[in-house]
């Protein structure tokens, strides 16, 4: 079976999506906006704290320039997050309520009767700020609609968004941060392992340490050595050849974390 063929105007729309949230303001702070006024249906004395969820959607409505990307970036991220399920998605009800102030009427285009819809933002005070709500509104259901509504994921290294016009549910945005990914959990795996047998050389030697007498303790300090330093000496006597990467501080470290016995004397 041929794959089908991407839509020109389905993928424009997903590509001026992924350009407005990537190139969005900081995300809004609650208490912020509140004390500048620009939380709209809301008593400007009120507690963010003690706002209803209705009222937190509010922070969407904004009096900025960013409110379109700031109400996209808001549907998109939890659309992504629902795993492109209708049902599991939470800001369902929100957008209905949004998309339901339209009015649908007929209109003839050269004789033919062509069906068009009319956007009616809100009335009063905010009624230029929905304009913006309204253009992420048309935008997004355009999207959701479509049969790219699957198409548009975040990276899972550098958070972007991005556009994919295959079936595979891609998780980075390019082969660069695939690769950034990989190479770094390869780094921390690495750092895990040697931690590991670092500090399986470091109890094994506080085990032999703490066996001794105390004579052959205090024949080891007279040489000058404090006891972290006898425990390494110990460590590099058994022949671990990992002791010499091992640094007084690591153990000195370790020990105050409860990851290590307490050596005596120390």
């Amino acid at each position: 079976m041929r794959p089908r063929r991407l839509d020109a105007e389905e993928s424009q729309c997903c590509q001026e999506i992924v350009s407005l949230v990537n190139s969005r303001a900081q995300p809004l702070d609650l208490q912020k906006a509140k004390d500048k006024g620009e939380l709209l249906n809301i008593d400007p004395d009120e507690d963010p704290s003690r706002l209803s969820e209705d009222e937190r959607d509010s922070m969407f409505e904004l009096y900025s320039e960013t409110s379109q990307q700031e109400v996209l970036y808001t549907l998109i991220v939890t659309w992504i997050a629902s795993g492109y399920d209708l049902a599991k998605w939470s800001r369902r009800q929100w957008f209905e309520k949004v998309i339901n102030r339209r009015t649908v009427y007929l209109t003839a285009n050269n004789s033919q009767p062509t069906l068009s819809i009319k956007w009616r933002p809100s009335h009063g005070k905010d009624a230029a700020e929905g304009v913006g709500r309204m253009d992420a509104a048309k935008l997004f259901l355009r999207f959701v609609t479509s049969g790219l509504y699957n198409r548009i994921g975040r990276c899972l290294r550098c958070k972007a968004f991005f556009f994919f016009g295959s079936r595979h549910n891609r998780v980075f945005c390019s082969k660069r941060c695939a690769r950034g990914h990989h190479a770094t959990k390869g780094t921390k795996t690495k750092r895990k392992v040697l931690r590991d047998q670092k500090l399986n050389v470091l109890a094994q030697a506080i085990q032999e340490w703490n066996s001794l007498t105390r004579a052959e303790r205090a024949r080891m300090r007279h040489q000058g050595m404090e006891v972290p330093d006898c425990v390494l000496e110990l460590a590099r006597r058994m022949n671990f050849e990992i002791a010499d990467e091992i640094t007084t501080h690591f153990l000195m470290r370790t020990v105050r974390r409860g990851d290590l016995l307490r050596p005596v004397g120390l």
